[in-house]
């Protein structure tokens, strides 16, 4: 499950989606459940971190997800 939100323009927007995924060497593929599938995440974990970067062509965009326990 992916709950996500961003503020933007001044505005919270929250979404939630739900799926399955598989993991080869340094990437992740997501399968979800409305049938889309998104493959283009390469992952790395240092210490407490979760990176994931999302490649597209010319374009990157890195999530830092931080362990709350």
């Amino acid at each position: 499950t992916a709950n996500t939100g961003e503020f933007y323009e001044g505005e919270w927007s929250h979404d939630t989606d739900k799926g399955t995924y598989k993991v080869k060497g340094d990437k992740i593929t997501i399968y979800w459940l409305d049938g889309d599938v998104t493959d283009n995440i390469r992952f790395r974990i240092e210490g407490n971190k979760l990176y994931l970067e999302f490649i597209d062509g010319y374009y990157s965009e890195t999530f830092v997800y931080k362990r709350l326990q």
